[in-house]
């Protein structure tokens, strides 16, 4: 029997990341042995950040939509920090990184927490601090 098949936590949509709901912390995990099921704590997942998109919109999006969405639901209603916050959990494209150094400052990109792998791969890992 696959792993997957009579597990209650796997494709539940209101248990993943697009659900935007919270993961188990405790969740059986099978060891070598796959008749011996073992408890094993997972790590604590952070908090997302406040929502301000309505859930209907959230349908049909991907999870990196859900988190531009969320961004720009965000900054319409003036709170800009949260805003940051969700962009912080998006894949950029490498050039709107480029963009924000060069109009924010890197320094500004780290303090968001940026996720700047995109960029590390199309520029090179250096990108951020050269000039």
């Amino acid at each position: 029997m696959p792993i997957a098949q009579g597990n209650p936590w796997v494709n539940r949509p209101e248990r993943t990341c697009a659900g935007l709901g919270q993961f188990p912390r405790n969740i059986a995990i099978l060891e070598s042995n796959p008749t011996r099921i073992k408890e094993k704590t997972m790590p604590e997942f952070p908090e997302l950040p406040k929502s301000y998109l309505p859930v209907e919109e959230r349908e049909g999006l991907t999870q990196n939509g859900i988190y531009l969405a969320e961004a720009m639901a965000a900054g319409e209603a003036g709170d800009e920090d949260t805003s940051w916050k969700w962009l912080a959990l998006a894949d950029l494209p490498a050039y709107s990184l480029m963009s924000c150094k060069k109009n924010l400052g890197a320094d500004f990109v780290r303090e968001k927490g940026l996720n700047t792998a995109p960029a590390d791969a199309e520029y090179g890992p250096g990108w951020l601090d050269a000039p």
